[in-house]
């Protein structure tokens, strides 16, 4: 397909988690403050369902269903939050 979407996601101590998508805001969690690596069992980004195989993620509603289907051109992990200022510069680059 011709066709692509740009998909960020951010977190910081102070402004919570957010979604963008081509370059608009559609998802923030202001109770995400947990967000960090744990010493016990290793953090994962995923982009399906859950990795126990569940089917589904503990607070999301992604599901089997409607699981990510198609290719990753560009994955990337900034060591800052990225304003967004960062992410319409990502989104039209």
């Amino acid at each position: 397909s011709p066709f692509w979407t740009h998909i960020v996601q951010t977190w910081n101590s102070t402004n919570d988690l957010r979604l963008y998508i081509d370059n608009i805001l559609v998802a923030s969690l202001s109770s995400a403050t947990t967000f960090r690596a744990s010493g016990i069992m290793p953090n994962y980004v995923t982009l399906a369902s859950s990795l126990l195989g569940s089917g589904s993620c503990l607070a999301g509603a992604i599901d089997v269903t409607s699981s990510f289907t198609g290719s990753v051109d560009n994955f990337r992990i900034c060591s800052r939050e990225l304003s967004a200022i960062d992410v319409c510069t990502l989104y039209i680059s």
